[in-house]
């Protein structure tokens, strides 16, 4: 067994080379790509129903020192906007609790050294 940490996201090759008791070699190489982690994501669902649990939609991340988020209904009517991270959809649009659909987010922000990132998706809305 054997394990290497690599210092940055990129794709590289990994060979593993054998010698068996009769001094015969054997090589395999693969090609693996390395992915950063992500900057920032968005739960797939949540569910505002005052249960204390996944009640309030948030750009979630370790990293994150600004965040624009902006929520869309199906007909592509805003229905809530952010400009700071502890600020959440709590599933309301003008004081009323939105139907249970599937809504759009679009996020752009930046992380503590400065990278951007934008997240556009779709989010549940269940109860």
């Amino acid at each position: 067994s054997s394990s290497h940490a690599y210092a940055a996201a990129g794709t590289y090759s990994i060979c593993l080379e054998q010698t068996n008791q009769a001094g015969c070699k054997g090589v395999i190489c693969k090609t693996v790509k390395i992915v950063e982690k992500p900057q920032a994501f968005i739960p797939s669902v949540f569910s505002p129903n005052q249960d204390g649990v996944n009640d309030v939609l948030f750009v979630l991340g370790e990293e994150i020192a600004t965040v624009e988020m902006r929520i869309y209904n199906r007909w592509g009517q805003l229905v809530f906007q952010s400009f700071s991270k502890g600020d959440g959809w709590d599933g309301t649009y003008q004081g009323t609790l939105q139907n249970v659909d599937m809504y759009i987010y679009d996020v752009q922000g930046t992380n503590m050294d400065g990278r951007t990132f934008n997240l556009k998706g779709m989010v549940a809305l269940i109860k």
